[in-house]
C-alpha cells in the first residue's frame, strides 16, 4: 500500500512512520507512483514538501 503525504505536520510523514510505513526514494518510484507524484506537483500540491511512503499489507490467518 502507499501514500503520498506531507513530510511535517499532523496526519503527516512521522505519523504514517509509526503504523509501519517507510519513506521511498524519489529517484526509484515506480513509474506509476513517480506520475502521481508529478501530477501533485502540477496541481500545487509541493507547496509543502511531501513524500511517497509504502507499506507491506500483511495476511492475517
Amino acid at each position: 500500500m502507499s501514500t503520498t503525504i506531507r513530510r511535517r505536520g499532523l496526519g503527516a510523514a512521522p505519523f504514517y512512520e509509526r503504523h509501519g510505513f517507510v519513506r521511498l526514494d524519489p529517484s526509484a518510484l515506480p513509474a506509476w507512483l513517480a506520475e502521481i507524484r508529478r501530477a501533485e506537483a502540477r496541481e500545487g500540491l509541493d507547496r509543502w514538501p511531501r513524500v511517497a511512503m509504502a507499506r507491506e499489507l500483511r495476511r492475517r490467518p
